[in-house]
């Protein structure tokens, strides 16, 4: 079973069957002459459709193409960088693909993944150890940030299921995740992190070896990529983590009116983050305060 046979990815496309017809009389209406609002709401939901295919199919393409080398889709992956990942390995430019992934994990992202990990406590107590890892990793200390992330990793996912990731035993799967999909997170255990390394090596690692590198077999971890992986794979776990509470929910009978309201009030939400432009400068006369603004809201002097 693929992630596209996720309930939340098969709940939209039947969201998306129902409104077809709907969508195929408004077309009909609309060259009749008639017009209201339902009817020109109507006429953005094929781009939308197409989207939605695109977002729907986009976790399996990225899985197949990136797992076997040490990435993995997970809900928390920009989506735009996993698009341009998959474009590059289509065009069969697999260096460019995983530099535009191992770019992905800047100071701004990492800084942003990290804080959404504070509300899971079994990465709150390991907090402080992160932040030393992000501080050796934008050093070019990458040995430093491998142990100590594969290390932190084992801990975390033994507080969340009774036992580490690299325990035969242990299940990283999750209902309705893509993180936790058997592409994901359990292909990455049984193909990489727990794969026998039985002889010493020191060419230079694309892969984190958990066992090689921790039993001190493989010694050239100490590169980016490998160290990049290892972030890539923390927040993935943040990320089943969250998904460790999802449970099947009794369905709703959704309307083909409210399907379309959700669709447009989506396109306008995005619209609006695209146009979003930070203001250079803030009055500090509170007289001066535009009344839609959060210090008019707060009734706060800066």
């Amino acid at each position: 079973m693929k992630i596209k046979h996720n309930e939340s990815f098969k709940e939209l496309e039947r969201q998306m069957e129902m409104l077809r017809p709907f969508i195929w009389g408004a077309k009909l209406a609309g060259k009749l002459g008639l017009k209201n609002e339902l009817i020109e709401k109507a006429k953005e939901a094929p781009k939308q459709f197409d989207l939605a295919k695109e977002l729907i199919l986009l976790p399996d393409k990225f899985n197949e193409y990136f797992s076997e080398h040490g990435w993995i889709a997970y809900e928390s992956l920009n989506v735009e960088t996993m698009q341009a990942a998959v474009k590059y390995a289509e065009s069969s430019k697999p260096e460019e693909a995983e530099k535009t992934l191992i770019d992905f994990y800047n100071e701004d992202q990492i800084s942003f993944l990290k804080m959404r990990l504070k509300a899971i406590k079994p990465f709150q107590i390991r907090m402080s150890l992160i932040d030393k890892a992000v501080e050796d990793y934008f050093a070019g200390r990458y040995y430093s940030v491998v142990l100590v992330l594969l290390s932190l990793i084992d801990g975390i996912v033994a507080d969340l299921s009774n036992n580490g990731l690299y325990a035969e035993s242990s299940d990283v799967s999750a209902w309705d995740s893509i993180a936790g999909h058997v592409s994901g997170l359990e292909f990455i255990k049984r193909n990489i992190l727990t794969k026998m390394r039985t002889k010493t090596n020191d060419d230079e690692l694309d892969l984190p070896y958990r066992n090689g590198i921790l039993h001190g077999r493989d010694l050239g971890y100490d590169n980016q990529k490998v160290a990049a992986k290892c972030w890539g794979l923390l927040f993935s776990i943040g990320d089943w983590a969250r998904s460790l509470n999802n449970r099947p929910k009794e369905k709703e009978n959704v309307s083909w009116k409210e399907v379309i309201d959700q669709i447009s009030k989506s396109q306008k939400v995005k619209d609006a983050l695209e146009e979003w432009k930070p203001r250079s400068e803030i009055t500090k006369d509170t007289k001066e305060f535009d009344p839609n603004s959060p210090e008019c809201a707060l009734e706060l002097p800066l």
